[in-house]
């Protein structure tokens, strides 16, 4: 059980790695088409800051949409919400 759940455990960080590798790499690609565009340079370190205040954004988009996910699923809509949402009187 507990062998299940460290095993379980390096997959994710694994999986965390590689999206952040991915973001990393993408963004490179993004500030080496800036700064040809802008005939500018932005440092390594630059680049890592930005990759990684995006996979940070990323992760709080994520749960944002987990919550609302939950929400979603235990609101009941009523007709006077409804009317309410779209401005009409029942």
């Amino acid at each position: 059980m507990e062998e299940e759940a460290e095993t379980e455990e390096q997959q994710r960080f694994s999986y965390q790695q590689r999206l952040k590798a991915a973001v990393h790499y993408t963004v490179g690609c993004l500030c080496e088409e800036v700064a040809l565009d802008k005939e500018m340079q932005f440092s390594k370190q630059t680049i890592a800051a930005i990759s990684e205040l995006t996979f940070r954004q990323c992760e709080n988009f994520a749960k944002d949409l987990e919550t609302f996910a939950r929400w979603v699923e235990n609101l009941v809509i009523r007709r006077g919400v409804c009317a309410a949402l779209w401005g009409l009187s029942i």
